[in-house]
């Protein structure tokens, strides 16, 4: 084995270590001796990372410290929107969707917390300095619209609607067909026609969102009168094609 080969990567537990080592009291002279020296920190409890030697910071990201935190979870909601950049604002808070309730955990500063979820789908895998696990933009914008609390408000999810220049509508339809809620239909239905726009022509508003997209979202919406958001606190108008409150602008 080369010297220290394990540095060469950016995220490791001690057990990851052990595959470079036939004891682990030599493991863990060798972590110490580094650590001393400044080429690996510790992350959190059994978590370590190597040193960039130019800027003194780690390598890893915060969702790679996620992922590695909490094996089998993966970014999720305002992070995701973070990830994506769909959002203007970068929280300290890290949140993480998983199986099963985690307990939280403050790591360099950040927050890192899950929220338990039983949905699998529109999950990608990506491969950076470490691996990780994190929601596709449309199942981002979609759980996000189900659990505006999660993503920062109102006023973070009509901006990441209209960042999102994808137009992947049988992804987002997918989603919704999971939620099965006719109030996250009317939802995606006014917030896709009013805020996302790819183009204006003869100014008109242009999205690349079919027509047919509405259309499933008028028949699966709820008859009911509904409010977009329940904590906005400002004034609101009715909006008739989607029977919502919205908020008055």
């Amino acid at each position: 084995m080369k010297q220290y080969e394990f540095l060469e990567g950016t995220l490791y537990s001690a057990e990851d270590l052990m595959e470079y080592y036939d004891s682990e009291e030599r493991m863990r002279k060798d972590l110490d001796r580094l650590i001393a020296g400044g080429r690996v920190t510790v992350v959190a409890d059994g978590l370590y990372a190597t040193v960039n030697p130019v800027t003194g910071d780690i390598y890893s990201s915060r969702y790679e410290i996620a992922q590695a935190l909490f094996p089998g979870s993966y970014c999720a909601y305002h992070t995701a929107l973070e990830y994506y950049g769909l959002t203007t604002q970068i929280f300290k808070d890290v949140q993480i969707a998983c199986r099963e309730p985690v307990k939280p955990v403050s790591v360099r500063g950040l927050d890192y917390a899950g929220v338990v979820v039983d949905y699998e789908d529109g999950v990608d895998s990506i491969v950076n300095c470490s691996p990780l696990r994190i929601t596709d933009k449309e199942r981002t914008l979609v759980d996000c619209m189900d659990r505006m609390d999660l993503c920062g408000g109102l006023n973070e999810l009509k901006l990441a609607v209209y960042l999102y220049t994808g137009s992947d509508e049988e992804k987002l339809l997918k989603h919704l067909r999971h939620y099965n809620d006719g109030l996250l239909y009317k939802k995606a239905g006014y917030l896709f026609s009013r805020y996302k726009v790819d183009r204006i022509n003869c100014g008109f508003r242009i999205s690349s969102l079919s027509s047919g997209f509405f259309d499933v979202c008028r028949q699966n919406m709820s008859k009911t009168d509904d409010i977009l958001a329940d904590s906005w606190k400002g004034p609101c108008v009715y909006n008739e094609e989607w029977k919502l409150y919205v908020p008055a602008e």
